[in-house]
């Protein structure tokens, strides 16, 4: 019963996506900073939450760290993404119900087998470089504001 009460208790947890929040049990960003002008930006999905929407966490966080750091621009100089894969295993169960008749006791049953269910927790690891200016005709620059324009839905 106690195993019962904590499965439902983690799929309770665990039943909506990451939200775009620092990292935590479920997910969420975190960054490190390498110089005074790069930082590691990494964010970690839950078995809920798509390859896309921790990318577009990591846009954002790079674009908030820009602002935080007094910074115009970002350059995307390394972008890796991955996946945690796995399974959960819930155990069978059999249900018993004992009748007494005549003195005599008769169990009878049922068994519920158990369930394997696979995740994929998608991650995305960024390695971002913080600009005051943007040089022309560079790919891969940013600008702060407009990324945290257009991000601002993954806060709904």
């Amino acid at each position: 019963m106690r195993f019962l009460a904590v499965l439902v208790a983690f799929g309770l947890l665990a039943g909506c996506g990451t939200p775009y929040q620092p990292h935590g049990f479920g997910g969420g960003y975190k960054e490190q900073q390498i110089t005074s002008d790069t930082f590691l930006v990494q964010v970690r999905g839950n078995g809920y939450t798509s390859a896309q929407t921790v990318h577009t966490y990591a846009m954002r966080r790079a674009a908030e760290i820009a602002q935080i750091e007094g910074y115009t621009y970002f350059a995307v100089l390394e972008e890796r993404q991955s996946a945690k894969v796995g399974q959960i295993t819930t155990p069978g169960q059999y249900h018993a119900t004992t009748s007494y008749i005549g003195g005599t006791a008769y169990t009878s049953g049922f068994y519920t087998p158990g369930s394997t269910t696979s995740y994929e927790k998608p991650r995305t690891q960024m390695t971002i470089k913080l600009l005051a200016k943007a040089p022309v005709g560079e790919p891969g620059i940013y600008e702060a504001a407009q990324v945290l324009q257009y991000t601002a839905n993954v806060l709904d």
